[in-house]
């Protein structure tokens, strides 16, 4: 009777040895599992309604084109910045393209890798006659 006993007690304990080692929920081991980047395409809208575009690739953001209404006296409705090619990086999740010297600036902050919200500005000024026609807007865009 006690060999009997002894044989239950181990085939039980074997068959909790093999029921826990083979219930790991999350077998992917993390060189399996997908990185995530914000690498990609974002598109968005900006608080005028205007599109917002750009890429991101590695922590370079290249080909962006944002729409601003403007107002002001230089007569001028709206403009398109296209910026073709790298315009800024990514630092601490953040980046600013654009200067006050060229007439746009653009910041952005990723609140995560499908998110990014910030503000654009945009300034037009005219000599002959002399004028100023402004825009300031936030915006927000996504990657799928």
């Amino acid at each position: 009777m006690r060999s009997e006993t002894s044989r239950y007690i181990a085939m039980a304990t074997l068959t909790l040895v093999l029921v826990a080692c083979g219930s790991d929920k999350d077998s992917t081991s993390p060189s399996q599992q997908a990185v995530q980047t914000y690498d990609g395409s974002w598109t968005g809208t900006t608080s005028q309604g205007q599109l917002v575009a750009f890429t991101v690739a590695g922590a370079t953001i290249r080909d962006v084109s944002i729409k601003f209404q403007l107002t002001g006296n230089c007569g001028i409705a709206g403009t398109t910045v296209n910026v073709i090619g790298p315009a800024g990086t990514v630092s601490s999740q953040q980046f600013t393209l654009g200067s006050a010297a060229a007439g746009f600036t653009v910041s952005g902050t990723f609140s995560s890798f499908t998110a990014v919200a910030g503000t654009a500005s945009y300034t037009q000024t005219g000599s002959n006659p002399p004028c100023t026609s402004t825009a300031t807007a936030t915006w927000s865009a996504h990657k799928p």
